[in-house]
């Protein structure tokens, strides 16, 4: 908000964006943490897609759809609510584990059970692809992108 104000007299806008978690490479590493504290992880062109058109309608700020935006409300006015929340959830062992020092344990297990879940699909008739491009069936054409 600080940096809206200080801008506004060059007529320079500011659009606040907080999206919920997003699909990428860097958060696998986070993959463990995912089903005990229930996080959704969103897809970035949605997310890309959201902040845009936040910005074109000059919007002050682009909060998350879903539950999150709640989660904001909530934090604003009932902030111990929250923390009532967050502590019953680190009361998982999973989580405990992670935050232990067996993040690198957890992890294993995450990658042991995705493991055993491409193998499932190969034998269902679905091949590996590329790591970034995931399963495709088996005789299927990667898709392509080529720029100008």
């Amino acid at each position: 908000m600080a940096l809206r104000r200080e801008l506004l007299p060059y007529g320079i806008g500011v659009t606040y964006a907080a999206p919920r978690a997003t699909r990428t490479e860097a958060a696998k590493a986070y993959d463990p943490l995912l089903e005990p504290m229930r996080i959704r992880l969103d897809d970035p062109s949605e997310v890309a897609a959201q902040i845009w058109r936040a910005v074109a309608r000059e919007l002050d700020s682009a909060y998350a759809r879903g539950p999150e935006r709640l989660f904001v409300l909530i934090q604003r006015l009932i902030p111990r609510l929250i923390d009532r929340a967050i502590a019953a959830q680190m009361a998982d062992p999973r989580l405990k584990d992670y935050l232990a020092g067996g993040h690198e344990a957890a992890s294993a297990r995450s990658d042991d059970a995705s493991k055993t879940e491409q193998a499932s699909l190969v034998q269902r008739g679905a091949r590996p692809a590329s790591p970034k491009s995931g399963l495709r069936p088996a005789g299927a054409a990667a898709a392509t992108t080529q720029s100008a």
